[in-house]
């Protein structure tokens, strides 16, 4: 008699891998992908917790109110309420980043519940230097800090309640606009605006999503984040069209069932 086999449902899902659409399932990051290049870490939903995809490691969830009303986990997202919750990754051990010598990119989708002003959905930080994207009012902003001093920023996008996707990126040679200046894309409007004031160096030990972190938090987010990425170079003109036109879904691309 033949034998036979039970398929793996989740490798007869080519939609796994569309752009735009959340895998089902346990994930890991395809290193042969070439949005892969450079990735430092990938901050992504699993099992009930927010898990650095790049390392394995688990962010701790930090004040989370202890009454029915609020549901941190949503899907195959993170929600922070604005007021008291968000997630925390120390030791992150990240490697030195120079600006001016080496580009970075830092993307994120997230879905605002609130108009809100001055609220990072996710940072980066060393205890006093950061890097993030923040909401204002009516707008979005990058921030690179070093020393409690801008070092440099990009302002646009319109902050809509409703679904964001954003990246803010070290622009190297101007495949943006100004080479050495910082590029930021909200819903697929490209602003590019402030400069670098010198090569400043940059040890990232701590990631918060929810909040920015620098010792204490601060800034609280009122919104869900799917995933958070960082990488160790700037993305090429081609990578952010694709971010753009599926509206951050193009993430998803290095997701394979793990």
């Amino acid at each position: 008699m033949a034998g036979f086999f039970i398929p793996d449902p989740r490798f007869e899902m080519p939609s796994l891998l569309e752009p735009g659409r959340k895998p089902i399932g346990p994930v890991e990051i395809d290193f042969n992908h070439p949005l892969s290049r450079g990735l430092l870490t990938a901050l992504y939903y699993r099992d009930g917790n927010v898990t650095d995809l790049v390392t394995g490691r688990v962010m701790q969830e930090i004040n989370s109110p202890s009454s029915g009303v609020y549901h941190p986990h949503i899907g195959s997202a993170t929600e922070t309420n604005g007021s008291s919750s968000y997630y925390l990754l120390t030791g992150l051990a990240l490697k030195t980043i120079s600006y001016g010598l080496s580009g970075m990119s830092l993307a994120y989708s997230f879905f605002s519940n609130a108009s809100q002003s001055d609220k990072r959905p996710a940072s980066f930080s060393d205890g006093s230097d950061f890097y993030s994207i923040e909401c204002e009012s009516s707008q979005h902003q990058g921030f690179l800090r070093a020393d409690g001093d801008l070092v440099t920023n990009s302002s646009g996008g319109s902050n809509t309640v409703g679904s964001n996707y954003c990246i803010y990126q070290t622009d190297l040679d101007g495949e943006f606009g100004t080479a050495g200046r910082m590029m930021l894309s909200v819903n697929s409007t490209r602003t590019q605006s402030g400069g670098s004031t010198g090569s400043r160096v940059f040890n990232y030990d701590r990631c918060s999503v929810g909040a920015l972190y620098r010792g204490s938090p601060a800034a609280y987010f009122n919104g869900l984040v799917p995933m958070v990425c960082l990488w160790e170079r700037g993305l090429s003109l081609a990578e952010v069209r694709e971010y753009e036109r599926t509206k951050g879904g193009s993430l998803y691309s290095m997701l394979i069932p793990a």
